[in-house]
């Protein structure tokens, strides 16, 4: 009998951005601010409470890729 697969959600556990955002110095409000996602979207997706759609997250790794440029820093990667 082969065993049941059990669907598990996916999950960022936290780390989709938020160690760089934080690195650059950047509020949750601000990063709203740049991208236009919801703040509380942001929150849940930084705490591993939700997973962040394609179009968030090249909303998000843009902007954060425009701050650090801004700031003289390089693209990191997340």
């Amino acid at each position: 009998m082969t065993p049941k697969r059990r669907n598990v959600p996916l999950s960022t556990r936290g780390f989709a951005w938020g160690p760089r955002r934080v690195a650059l110095d950047l509020s949750l409000r601000e990063l709203s601010q740049l991208t236009g996602v919801n703040l509380g979207d942001l929150s849940r997706i930084e705490s591993g409470r939700m997973v962040p759609t394609g179009e968030e997250y090249a909303r998000v790794t843009a902007a954060l890729d425009r701050v650090a440029s801004e700031q003289g820093g390089e693209k990191a990667t997340v």
